[in-house]
């Protein structure tokens, strides 16, 4: 990610979490390293379902899948 985006992520008041198409995460924003005391490094690089376990379930994974397909 470059530093500008990832910058203006950080100052947003809402938690942004950016996966890969292998649900890997690619950016934890400032927002979610205050309410869930994980810092960015830690999270980096990590599967989200780690730290949303919910999201492994099905209806969630179909609207991940769907995202990542169609943009």
């Amino acid at each position: 990610m470059n530093d500008f985006l990832d910058d203006l992520i950080d100052k947003l008041d809402i938690g942004v979490v950016i996966i890969d198409i292998n649900m890997n995460i690619v950016s934890w924003n400032q927002w979610m390293v205050k309410k869930n005391h994980i810092s960015k490094e830690d999270s980096l690089g990590q599967k989200i379902f780690l730290y949303a376990q919910k999201l492994k379930e099905r209806a969630y994974m179909e609207i991940i899948e769907d995202v990542i397909k169609t943009g």
